[in-house]
């Protein structure tokens, strides 16, 4: 997801800017995300851009249990920095990171979140996935539970 930053970078350190997340906006490949919904909040720091997201997210899964499809409802809440190339110019000693997962930058007046969604998402989302917490597990045609162990 890429967000246009416009004159946010212009303006006085402190600026705030308000993004809503709308239905089908985010999209992460090893995800398939049915719905989403929430906040982006961009504050002009010295360094680039802060961004805090707090995003309510529907991820198609299957049930470790019973194999049946379901939807796992997912709460992200995160803050990140992009960094703007002049502060990396002034400041040498993080160019050794700027290839790292957790760098994020400003290009061409834009920022891509998608990393940074792929990243939260994975921190998020249930070792164990559950279509709920007392799923039996897989049934067989007679409605019988065949796993018991």
């Amino acid at each position: 997801m890429l967000l246009q930053l416009g004159d946010l970078l212009k303006s006085a350190t402190g600026t705030k800017k308000l993004h809503n997340i709308y239905y089908d906006e985010i999209i992460v490949d090893e995800f398939n995300i049915i719905s989403s919904s929430g906040v982006i909040w961009l504050t002009k720091i010295n360094m680039g851009v802060w961004v805090n997201t707090k995003i309510q997210l529907s991820i198609a899964s299957n049930c470790d249990r019973c194999l049946e499809k379901y939807n796992q409802e997912i709460h992200l809440e995160s803050d990140d920095i992009f960094y703007h190339f002049d502060y990396l110019g002034k400041n040498p000693e993080l160019y050794d990171r700027i290839d790292g997962p957790e760098f994020f930058y400003i290009k061409d007046n834009m920022i891509e979140l998608t990393e940074s969604f792929r990243q939260n998402i994975l921190v998020n989302m249930p070792i164990k996935l559950l279509c709920n917490l007392n799923c039996q597990g897989i049934k067989n045609k007679n409605n019988r539970i065949t796993n018991t162990k």
